[in-house]
């Protein structure tokens, strides 16, 4: 870490804190771990950190031009996703200590008081990173979808900006919302989430447009598929709703 004014190459999905404070002082360059995975699988290399730095140097040797530099938007994303990713992360990590105090309280009839305090100090903190989302506040009154907050919309723009996607196929496809990218595997299971979380957000808030659309198409659906679970149907329902607002936030934040 006391590397300063040099050249840096990394895999992309390296450590964010480690990434942040290299890029502070360094140039940084970035190449698809599927390529470095592709030349250790050739070489019929095991997976460790010693033969991955071995590789992506003899890669920036031999074929500098598929590694891409972190540009200064790069860098502005990189904290934001670590704000963002900070709040997640305690999101989980006091759900999880939730569900531990009601263990307690169901096996010995009272909860733990220093999880209790641990909790209500969690709280305070993750109410605090939550101030990531105020950015996205503007952008979420201007994209009038009743239902799509400051949080679901800053964690859905966080996680993939529209503007760095080729076409909305493609961002469909990351987003997890078509057919191919599903059974690939190759998608953001995260940016499904949310965007299916929205979906929910969207029925229970009733927008005037989206609600409209979600009716229509259960209907639709339940006509097609007369012998399908309505779990099922209600599944088919979410997934396409998601697909339509997926457009509309591409659509809406496609600019620069």
């Amino acid at each position: 870490m006391g590397l300063k004014n040099a050249n840096v190459f990394l895999e992309r999905g390296c450590p964010r804190a480690e990434l942040s404070q290299l890029a502070s002082k360094n140039t940084i360059f970035l190449i698809d771990g599927a390529l470095v995975k592709s030349r250790r699988d050739r070489l019929g290399l095991f997976k460790s950190d010693q033969s991955d730095v071995r590789l992506i140097r003899e890669l920036a040797k031999e074929s500098r031009e598929l590694f891409s530099e972190l540009s200064n938007r790069d860098r502005e994303d990189l904290a934001e996703q670590m704000a963002y990713a900070y709040y997640c992360r305690l999101s989980t990590l006091g759900a999880s200590l939730k569900n531990r105090q009601k263990a307690f309280l169901r096996e010995f009839g009272h909860e733990l008081p220093e999880l209790t305090s641990l909790l209500a100090s969690l709280e305070g903190v993750k109410k605090q990173s939550s101030n990531c989302f105020e950015p996205f506040a503007d952008r979420a009154k201007a994209l009038g979808i009743r239902g799509a907050g400051p949080r679901l919309l800053g964690g859905i723009l966080i996680t993939a900006k529209p503007s760095r996607f080729r076409s909305m196929s493609a961002y469909l496809a990351y987003s997890g919302l078509k057919g191919g990218s599903v059974l690939s595997g190759k998608y953001n299971r995260h940016l499904r989430g949310l965007y299916h979380q929205l979906g929910t957000s969207v029925v229970m808030h009733k927008d005037p447009a989206f609600y409209g659309l979600y009716t229509r198409i259960k209907h639709d659906l339940k006509l097609r598929f007369p012998d399908e679970t309505p779990a099922r149907i209600e599944g088919r329902v979410r997934n396409r709703l998601s697909t339509f607002l997926a457009k509309r936030v591409y659509h809406s934040f496609r600019g620069p």
